[in-house]
């Protein structure tokens, strides 16, 4: 299976005639350029600090965590 990437091109026209052009290729977090675990938890306290306490996420972020261990296990044929 291929992926598309996804491209985004914005033009913009000035008054004084000049065009300004800027093109991007994908993004963070896209198939082609993934996250690290250390963006992603940044991202996510960026996104939920005005809707839950540090306690609260840290909790959360433990949980995906440990859920992702048991995945690697299941996915390696470790478990059981």
């Amino acid at each position: 299976m291929t992926t598309k990437r996804q491209r985004y091109r914005i033009t913009v026209r000035t008054k004084d005639q000049r065009t300004l052009v800027k093109e991007h290729i994908g993004y963070e977090g896209g198939l082609d350029q993934p996250m690290s675990w250390d963006r992603v938890v940044q991202k996510f306290h960026w996104l939920s600090e005005a809707f839950a306490g540090g306690d609260l996420r840290s909790k959360l972020i433990e949980a995906v965590q440990q859920m992702g261990c048991q995945a690697n296990l299941v996915a390696d044929g470790s478990a059981r």
